[in-house]
């Protein structure tokens, strides 16, 4: 390529093109992508709202929905943000910008929440994982895998806020300052991005295969949260694009990368709500009512969910908790106990947040939950009071 023009940064080859392509715009696609994804993430957040509502029988929110929802705000922002560069020449050639101090402006505002809503995206799937699954050991590796996103947030905001002091730098380089290689660091970035989306879909994995249900329900278990792939992919596709940030023509080379970010933003809304869709799936097609779930529980040692029972006809929440080699079959349980050390709970609760377990010989369930100690004693089941005194012996 030739040499630039005298006084111009751009080559005689790159300012011929462009005069020649002034007609070119991405313009339109720009506030099409910013609308569309705006309002799908919106209608996602939404229905998981409403999907926790009916869950839950009433406006009840766990940590990973209020993550959820700091992450779509941030989005929001990024959305807005991208669509208000295209006025001061964003989607448009280099030479046709028409104020590079606002340009820059808006798209280091949509570049750096771009980070903060991917991040707490994130954490908000970790905290889910968290509610799921009370094992000490996985929740040793949500901290790690958090603790990372935390710092990869940090370094994707900070960078995009900072690649110039002061803000004109970046557009004109012979004043006083300093400019970062905004390029390769969204190449890093993007880099963690997918990796990190790998290793959150995989965490849960071990787990589900523990879960004492039928292989087709595992399937499809791990299906739900392997649906995560389809965000990855996404991932992947902006990486590429993510080469040609930074360029000379930013203004144009840069937005196939913008765009990518808010279909990647708003497939994550909808990936992190497939599991709380499973409530309004229920009541839309089969008409039910949203109910209390159970999850089975072995708490020798490490707590690890066994499988979820059906808490439908339980008369609010109950908790059984059984130490021999038994079997029951009664209202809402089906449980295989594994040994006679082993100490068994089933608990049945409307909301997940509310059970909390204790390692150890018993349960203890904080909340709105209450909580029912059985011992089977001389062939029958007894329910073994919370004060001393005598036992109340109920068979199951």
């Amino acid at each position: 390529m030739g040499s630039a023009v005298q006084g111009s940064p751009f080559t005689p080859e790159q300012l011929e093109y462009w005069t020649t392509h002034e007609s070119d715009t991405r313009v339109p696609n720009i506030i099409a992508c910013a609308t569309i994804t705006g309002f799908f993430s919106t209608l996602f957040l939404g229905l998981r709202i409403l999907g926790r509502w009916w869950q839950r029988n009433g406006f009840r929110l766990d940590l990973s929905d209020w993550l959820l929802i700091v992450a779509w705000v941030f989005f929001v922002t990024t959305a807005v943000a991208f669509g208000l560069m295209t006025p001061y020449g964003g989607g448009r050639h280099v030479i046709y910008i028409t104020d590079p101090y606002m340009l820059q402006v808006f798209a280091i505002v949509s570049e750096g929440f771009y980070g903060f809503s991917m991040g707490f995206l994130k954490l908000s799937i970790l905290s889910l994982y968290a509610s799921i699954f009370p094992s000490k050991t996985f929740r040793l590796y949500l901290w790690i895998v958090a603790v990372f996103i935390a710092g990869w947030t940090l370094t994707a905001s900070l960078g995009a806020f900072l690649q110039c002091v002061p803000i004109q730098k970046a557009y004109q380089s012979n004043l006083d300052g300093y400019c970062i290689h905004f390029g390769q660091l969204s190449l890093v970035v993007g880099v963690c991005n997918v990796v990190t989306d790998f290793i959150i879909i995989a965490l849960p994995l071990p787990l589900v295969l523990k879960l004492h249900t039928s292989a087709e329900k595992k399937l499809v278990i791990s299906g739900t949260f392997a649906a995560g792939s389809s965000a990855v992919i996404v991932s992947i596709v902006r990486l590429v694009y993510s080469l040609d940030v930074g360029s000379v023509d930013g203004s144009w080379d840069a937005i196939p990368a913008g765009y990518m970010s808010c279909i990647e933003l708003c497939v994550g809304f909808l990936v992190v709500s497939i599991p709380v869709y499973r409530s309004l799936y229920r009541k839309l097609a089969r008409g039910e009512t949203g109910g209390p779930t159970g999850w089975s529980y072995n708490v020798k040692s490490d707590a690890v969910p066994l499988r979820p029972t059906d808490a439908a006809s339980y008369p609010g929440i109950s908790v059984k908790t059984l130490n021999d080699g038994s079997h029951i079959n009664g209202s809402g349980s089906d449980v295989a106990i594994g040994s006679k050390n082993t100490l068994h709970t089933t608990v049945a609760s409307s909301d997940m947040t509310a059970m909390r377990r204790e390692t150890g010989q018993g349960i203890n369930v904080r909340a709105d939950v209450q909580m029912e100690r059985m011992a089977y004693r001389n062939g029958a089941w007894v329910q073994v009071p919370d004060e001393p005194g005598s036992e109340t012996t109920r068979p199951y």
